[in-house]
This record gives C-alpha cells, structure tokens and sequence, in this order.
C-alpha cells in the first residue's frame, strides 16, 4: 500500500478520448504494415492517467470523507 490507501499498480493507457473540446489520441495503433507506436505521446498518457488516479484515491481517503458527511 502506498500514500493513503493508493496502491501502486499502474496503468499505461494507449488512447486518450475528451468530448468538449474532442480530442481523441491513439499512442500505439495497429495497422497493416506493423504496429505504430508515439513513445513521447504514451508516456504522456501514462504520467497523466496515473496522476489522475492518485488524486482521485487521495480524494477518497477517510478524512474526505469525513468531511463530506458533516457538511
């Protein structure tokens, strides 16, 4: 267990898709002629998808939570 409950598994996601403004990314995508791979864009991806998800544990944590029912 790592920082406030936040395990640390991590995710390495190879697409990225937002509605408003639309933005959809594709850091490994699979074609006829071989596998197209952007490193840069994949480690970007990475570094964000995992630093969501620790905000987002960390939000969940027990003094949170405590808060949110007193108010």
């Amino acid at each position: 267990m790592g920082v406030h409950g936040y395990n640390d598994t991590r995710v390495y996601p190879l697409t990225f898709q937002q509605a408003i403004p639309p933005i959809y990314q594709e850091a490994a995508k699979i074609e006829d002629d071989g596998v197209k791979y952007a490193p840069r864009l994949q480690r970007d991806l990475t570094r964000f998808a995992n630093d969501w998800m620790r905000t987002f544990s960390l939000s969940n944590s027990e003094p949170t939570r405590q808060l949110e029912r007193r108010t």
